[in-house]
């Protein structure tokens, strides 16, 4: 091995300990930004406390969003970046198994001006809108855990923090965990004609995530022929996006084409006044009662 090649590596080393120690740093000086907790027979809802919590966050980010939807690994073993130690972080924890099943990313604007978002759409509108805003994000929940009962879960806990918080209006990144063309024209035709934004709330994907490769598609799937194909697309759409819509959520308009993660992510946006009834009374008001399930 020549001296460039071992320079080369003695420097990837040095790099990679010293990423290392920063990151322990941050962990252990992690504290949350509010704190909730609400306790049931089976679960047990909160936000995360402290650095061992978040580790265990963000394993279980790793586990879903690289082994599981990518198959492969990642440096540490863990689903990082640089507002994990900035923003809150919501849990599930099933309390027989000991172990956190589902999580939420939350940044609300009261603590920072800096979202996640921002990095993947043109969206000065959103961002510059009054009130309190609660970004959503990295939502994940564990494979043997993917039902109804967890979702209602995590916004249980949700509609806590956004009364904690008096937030006005959610938004974020929502994945449909998909390349294929066919399947994101599908979903695409059917949340443009059933929840696209007022033109006021439109939101473009920056460059680097603009994409046109379904548009043909778009155009193909108005056939006749594609009729049954159409009526079944709501089925394509990930069970906690339609949350979102039936909560009264919208989609902000194109998809933005996150090719690290191989999935297409839409900008929606749920305003709380406008929510649904149902939702607003089960998620946002305080009630002395435990979480469902």
């Amino acid at each position: 091995m020549n001296a460039v090649k071992k320079g080369k590596i003695r420097k990837a080393a040095d790099f990679l300990q010293e990423l290392s120690k920063k990151f322990r740093f941050r962990l252990r000086t992690y504290r949350p930004n509010v704190t909730i907790s609400l306790d049931s027979r089976k679960y047990l809802v909160k936000t995360v406390e402290n650095g061992d919590e978040l580790g265990d966050v963000l394993r279980l980010r790793h586990e879903v969003f690289y082994r599981e939807l990518l198959e492969k690994k990642r440096f540490r073993g863990k689903d990082v970046d640089k507002y994990d130690f900035q923003f809150d972080h919501l849990v599930v924890i099933d309390k027989e198994a000991g172990q956190i099943i589902g999580t939420y990313r939350l940044n609300s604007s009261l603590f920072s001006d800096k979202f996640y978002s921002c990095s993947e759409f043109k969206m000065d509108n959103i961002v510059s809108l009054p009130g309190v805003k609660l970004e959503l994000g990295r939502a994940c929940i564990h494979p043997d855990y993917r039902s109804g009962a967890t979702i209602a879960a995590l916004w249980k806990g949700l509609g806590t923090y956004i009364s904690e918080t008096a937030t006005d209006c959610l938004f974020g990144c929502s994945s449909v965990k998909t390349t294929d063309n066919l399947t994101i024209a599908l979903v695409h035709y059917y949340l443009e004609k059933n929840f696209l934004a007022p033109e006021e709330l439109r939101a473009m994907p920056k460059a680097k995530f603009r994409t046109d490769k379904y548009h043909k598609m778009l155009d193909m799937i108005q056939e006749k022929r594609f009729a049954p194909f159409r009526e079944a697309a709501e089925n394509l759409v990930p069970p906690l996006m339609l949350s979102y819509f039936k909560a009264g959520g919208v989609i902000c308009g194109e998809p933005a084409y996150d090719k690290a993660f191989k999935c297409y992510d839409y900008l929606t946006y749920l305003d709380i006044k406008t929510m649904d009834e149902s939702f607003r009374k089960k998620f946002t008001e305080k009630k002395n009662e435990e979480v469902c399930c």
